[in-house]
């Protein structure tokens, strides 16, 4: 069933479903996952490498140049959009 109705005539909600193309960790999935990411962490360490955190929200013409307008990654895989501002944007491709 997609679909739940109250006895409030205002409310009528959708079970949330699953980006496509994405997925939730659940936690048996989570627990091995972040055992692998820590082994990499030690590794990390190890050669003196320091963690750096990266925009998940980058200038859509940074991805636009880099691939090329017309490649898949840019025509299915991105999500652009356009900030209050007017600046164009787009979700880091994973």
């Amino acid at each position: 069933m997609s679909e739940t109705k109250k006895t409030s005539k205002r409310t009528r909600r959708t079970v949330p479903q699953s980006v496509r193309g994405m997925r939730d960790l659940l936690p048996e999935e989570l627990l091995i996952h972040n055992q692998v990411i820590n082994v990499f962490e030690e590794i990390f360490k190890a050669y003196q490498f320091q963690k750096i955190e990266v925009p998940v929200v980058e200038a859509t013409e940074l991805y636009e140049r880099g691939s090329g307008v017309t490649t898949d990654i840019v025509e299915k895989e991105l999500y652009a959009f356009t900030t209050k501002g007017k600046d164009r944007v787009a979700l880091r491709p994973e």
